[in-house]
């Protein structure tokens, strides 16, 4: 079927420019190089003649002689190379208004990996080694009461040891739920005693009705005797009760060494264990691990209103971070993250937290990541909203989610009030972009249960006696989200119940002119208001192939459970059921579309 095109908007980089985010700084420019020298004043480009002055070797240096010099702007220009990182840096409230950039030309490389050395070749056995191994492992040690998530040969990502080899969860065995809310029956197959508890890793996906998280936790306890799994109840992700057959597999297992290509940690004796690919001698091969937890924070104090302002991050490279945020930005105001190219994270790429105001996130260059590319995420729910007003635009993401596959490209909660616009989404296992609030349910739950685990993400002491309805809690979660001329292909890729723009129990949010196309499977929806979302718009978008043809259930457009939005002026089309509404409020308002379809209209 031949698809019209949409027309697309201008880039917003040009309609919504923020005068006070771009402004230019002048005062001081510092230099960093791989053939610099701490002990020099930075102030050079290259060393002199005589190798007595020029660029420093270090980011943290430059940021001690930028705090010397006062609260003045300052820039620090990062020379071609490659710049290891053990630890992140730290910008606050002292470090005045500072730009850190790549020099104009050259792509500096802020890495976040240790090369694992010391790689021998092990004859005998221990506990719980797979007997297909025997012969075939190497051992390297590693710093004590490391869980790591990752390990890349050269640029390849190795699997760890797991019970099922491959992704697809609709072939992994099930698990039943027992009486209590942290414990599940084990498949036969996985109901054995294991060598490695304290080091096991539970990967399940625990939603009722569909399947749209995965959760992976530690394990606390194997009851091998009963074919019981004990797990910490905050890793369901819902206050609902768990269904009745959960896909499950365990990770990071000795008895999973049962193929070239993984490996297995043992976190208490500080062991790493690797099956290499065929043809790789470890001893000299380039193998890494992601350990420095992050490599920029920003972070002021909100408390004590010491915000962090100015802040420019511009043309940077990040390659393999351990879990956490590559980029945070917490109790800042006017920060700018542009150009930059993240990769590898094990956790977010680019994380707002609490309070963060008017940041610029726009032409960055985003994959391989955990979680998600780029997430807000203000206080949990109440009258105090102070994560807001930034622009996203003009960013590329793919193949984010790694681990986390409900983890969208870019993700709001808790947060409002802001533009996201001009990205290119893609390969995504889950949505594209994610509003989200919190349902009616989850408010009266916090009021009846406040010091359970599910109540802690609630500021009930703001939120009062308000009547705990569809209107009483809107005021609690911020809403206003421009999602507006965005490229999303290839997402659902992993799980169901999802669409390439989703939002929930939130409200005024706005969906334009966006392009949605090729969900990836079964259960995939175009776009997506869920539960409770309340006076949004769509319009002037194109959706096609959303669900797939093969798929047995799925919609290019879902209007679940809420009321009072408005779809006009898109293009449906390329799909065997194009839109449905059920359980919704009313007030909804459906006009001026165009449908394009083979079987069925309404389902």
């Amino acid at each position: 079927m031949m698809v019209p095109d949409i027309i697309l908007y201008l880039p917003l980089a040009l309609a919504l420019t923020v005068p006070s985010m771009v402004r230019a700084k002048e005062g001081l420019t510092l230099y960093v190089s791989p053939s610099g020298n701490d002990a020099w004043s930075g102030t050079k480009e290259t060393p002199d003649g005589q190798a007595s002055d020029g660029p420093v070797a270090t980011i943290a240096r430059a940021q001690i002689l930028a705090r010397a010099a006062g609260q003045g702007p300052a820039t620090i220009l990062i020379r071609q190379g490659v710049y290891p990182l053990a630890a992140p840096i730290v910008l606050g409230p002292d470090d005045g208004s500072i730009t850190l950039a790549a020099y104009p030309g050259e792509e500096p490389v802020l890495n976040g990996t240790s090369r694992i050395t010391g790689w021998q070749q092990i004859e005998g056995t221990f506990p719980g080694q797979a007997p297909e191994s025997v012969g075939h492992l190497w051992r390297a040690m590693i710093p004590r009461g490391l869980h790591p998530a990752a390990l890349y040969l050269g640029a390849e990502r190795l699997p760890r040891a797991m019970s099922e080899a491959t992704d697809d969860w609709e072939t992994w065995p099930v698990a039943q739920p027992t009486a209590l809310p942290n414990e599940l029956v084990l498949p036969p197959k996985l109901a054995h005693p294991w060598a490695d508890v304290a080091g096991l890793r539970m990967n399940f996906l625990p939603t009722l009705y569909t399947h749209w998280r995965n959760v992976v936790t530690p394990v606390e306890a194997i009851d091998a005797a009963r074919g019981v799994v004990r797990f910490d109840e905050r890793a369901r992700p819902t206050m609902l009760a768990l269904p009745k057959r959960i896909p499950i597999r365990f990770e990071n297992a000795p008895e999973c060494l049962t193929r070239p290509g993984v490996w297995y940690a043992d976190a208490a004796s500080g062991s790493l264990y690797l099956w290499p690919p065929a043809g790789v001698n470890p001893a000299t091969a380039e193998i890494t691990l992601p350990s420095a937890s992050g490599a920029i924070i920003v972070r002021g104090d909100e408390a004590l209103n010491r915000l962090v302002r100015g802040i420019t991050i511009r043309g940077l490279s990040f390659a393999r971070f351990a879990d956490g945020a590559v980029i945070e930005m917490e109790a800042a105001e006017e920060c700018v993250i542009e150009g930059c190219s993240i990769t590898g994270g094990e956790g977010d790429a680019i994380r707002l937290v609490r309070h963060a105001q008017r940041i610029r996130v726009q032409g960055n260059r985003i994959g391989d990541c955990g979680r998600s590319a780029i997430l807000c995420i203000g206080h949990g729910f109440g009258t105090h909203h102070v994560n807001r007003g930034h622009l996203i635009a003009d960013n590329d993401i793919a193949f984010c989610g790694r681990t986390a596959w409900n983890a969208a490209g870019i993700g709001v909660n808790g947060a409002g009030h802001l533009t996201i616009a001009h990205n290119r989404i893609r390969h995504m296992p889950y949505s594209c972009i994610a509003v989200g609030g919190s349902k009616i349910r989850e408010y009266k739950n916090a009021r009846a249960n406040p010091g359970s685990p599910r109540a802690a993400g609630f500021r009930m002491q703001e939120i009062g006696d308000a009547p705990l309805t569809i209107e009483g809690v809107k005021r609690f979660t911020p809403g206003h989200v421009t999602i507006e001329a965005n490229d999303c292909e290839d997402f659902m890729l992993r799980l169901d119940d999802g669409g390439a723009i989703y939002c929930h129990a939130s409200h005024h949010n706005v969906i334009r002119g966006n392009r949605v196309r090729k969900a990836g499977r079964a259960g995939a929806l175009g776009i997506y208001l869920d539960d409770e979302e309340l006076d949004s718009v769509i319009e002037d978008n194109l959706v096609w192939g959303c669900p797939p043809s093969t798929s047995s259930y799925g919609a290019a457009l879902l209007l679940h459970d809420n009321g009072r939005n408005t779809v006009r002026n898109n293009i449906f089309a390329g799909a065997d059921r194009l839109f449905s509404f059920p359980n919704s409020y009313g007030g909804l308002r459906i006009a001026h579309n165009i449908f394009l379809f083979e079987t069925k209209c309404v389902s």
